[in-house]
């Protein structure tokens, strides 16, 4: 039965939406309820980490304790021996780069603490990569090193990585045996100290500075001063003879290391490697390879990581019993210094483009470090 055809002149049925249209006003009314709700937690978590930015630097000098430390096992051994590695990387510093108080010197101490807590710690392997950093900081390391084999009797080992100059090699000296890869860059044994002189600069803006002094050097190498005016008050040489006895420290430090080292080589039947007779015309600041360095004395052998372990386990005796087990100390994870990152810094620096890049040292501040390498 077939249907009837429409009707000429009447027009499609439509299907017609609901009077009224709130279907697409209630969709964007929740879309931008979801917009707020998403800003609101925005604000709230940022607000939030910032909180737990003032309370991490509120609390930046307490440092961790050594009971925080993990003993990270780098290698099995089968023997009850460990050797335990401890690394100098970077510019070494007591700056404290995060919010625990922490810094390169103390991670270092604490390490040493507890390596001569352990008693089945046999050596240290100091690993070092570094171009060397600040005078005071180089020397404390230094010392924590020659405490450790007076304290416990065993020996420091070091292995140089792909720098260890200046203060890099200054930490290395103490050690009784120096490993150095032929490409390492080491060397650069000297003493740096310098400032950016301001005057012709401060004369072209129409500037002049106003000092007081207590005395007539309280203002030496002032940034502000003339250059005929530093000659003429002799402040080149007062800061001259600092220098020169830092740098006389340094070679003390090195003919020191390097003949105690000699005699407990000598002593364990070992042929380390004695300075050579000109090795101070080596010290003049220059970068030296480590085949140049082998063959002044500056370091006993050439190779690399596994050859400094192997000689570790030497030197302890465990050349024919076995081998030791490789340890290494994690330092602890601290959340401020996390946070400091997403945190503003609380005093806005205003920052002087000069058109040049000077290396990032502090004015005045004596460093055993390589500037060639370092910026």
């Amino acid at each position: 039965m077939s249907e009837d055809p429409p009707e000429h002149g009447v027009p499609p049925r439509l299907n017609m939406p609901p009077a009224g249209g709130d279907e697409p006003r209630r969709r964007s009314g929740w879309w931008l309820v979801g917009l707020a709700l998403l800003f609101f937690l925005a604000v709230l978590g940022f607000s939030f980490i910032q909180a737990m930015g003032d309370l991490a630097g509120s609390f930046r000098s307490a440092a961790p304790g050594l009971d925080k430390y993990r003993e990270i096992q780098m290698r099995d051994g089968d023997t009850q021996a460990k050797i335990a590695v401890i690394k100098v990387e970077g510019v070494i510093s007591r700056y404290s780069f995060d919010g625990t108080g922490q810094n390169m010197v103390t991670r270092v101490r604490d390490q040493f603490i507890l390596a001569k807590r352990d008693s089945s710690v046999r050596a240290v392997l100091l690993q070092v990569d570094s171009p060397g950093g600040e005078v005071m900081a180089s020397d404390e390391i230094h010392d924590l090193i020659e405490g450790y084999t007076e304290d416990t009797g065993n020996p420091v080992i070091c292995s140089m990585s792909g720098i260890a100059a200046s203060g890099g090699y200054y930490v290395a000296a103490p050690c009784e045996f120096i490993v150095a890869h032929e490409l390492t860059l080491t060397g650069s044994i000297g003493v740096i100290m310098q400032t950016v002189n301001v005057h012709g600069l401060m004369e072209k803006v129409g500037a002049r500075p106003f000092t007081i002094t207590s005395g007539e050097n309280k203002d030496a190498m002032s940034i502000f001063k003339a250059p005929d005016e530093i000659e003429a008050d002799g402040d080149e040489k007062l800061f001259d003879e600092l220098v020169q006895f830092y740098f006389g420290r340094f070679k003390k430090i090195i003919e020191d290391g390097r003949g105690a080292a000699q005699k407990f080589n000598r002593d364990k039947k070992d042929k380390g490697r004695p300075l050579s007779a000109g090795w101070a015309s080596l010290a003049d600041g220059r970068i030296l390879s480590g085949v140049v360095a082998y063959e002044n004395g500056f370091v006993d052998k050439l190779g690399g990581f596994d050859d400094a372990v192997a000689e570790a386990e030497r030197i302890i005796g465990l050349t024919d019993d076995g081998t030791a087990s490789l340890v290494r100390y994690a330092a602890p994870f601290d959340l401020s210094g996390l946070l400091r990152f997403f945190v503003k810094a609380d005093n806005p620096e205003l920052k002087v483009d000069l058109g040049v890049e000077f290396p990032r040292l502090d004015p005045g501040r004596p460093y055993y470090l390589s500037p060639v390498i370092y910026r």
